[in-house]
């Protein structure tokens, strides 16, 4: 089993593979996976499991042990500038991620 699984959907799958590419170069046994239907999605138990969507954590949250997500709203501007200004560039998922993994 893979010491971190990242789930992510649509979008936020490149975003994932970025970061557990730099994760497997710290060392990690990292597996992403792309989850179409969040519902039918079942965390490895022995793993870190970790979610990227570009929308709402709660949902995730009852699912993962760090859900990485936008949890307000009302912002407007290039797509681009709005996700970075929400922390979804490769640097900040990275971030946040060893952040987790360091408690």
């Amino acid at each position: 089993a893979p010491s971190i699984e990242i789930v992510a959907t649509g979008s936020e799958v490149s975003l994932a593979l970025a970061a557990a590419a730099a994760l497997r170069a710290d060392g990690h046994d990292v597996r992403v996976v792309s989850a179409v239907d969040r519902s039918r999605y079942a965390p490895d138990p022995d793993a870190t499991t970790i979610s990227i969507e570009a929308g709402s954590t709660a949902t995730w949250s009852r699912l993962v042990d760090l859900a990485i997500g936008i949890d307000e709203f009302g912002h407007s501007g290039p797509g681009g500038e709005v996700l970075a200004h929400h922390g979804f560039t490769v640097d900040a998922v990275l971030r946040k991620i060893r952040e987790h993994l360091a408690r």
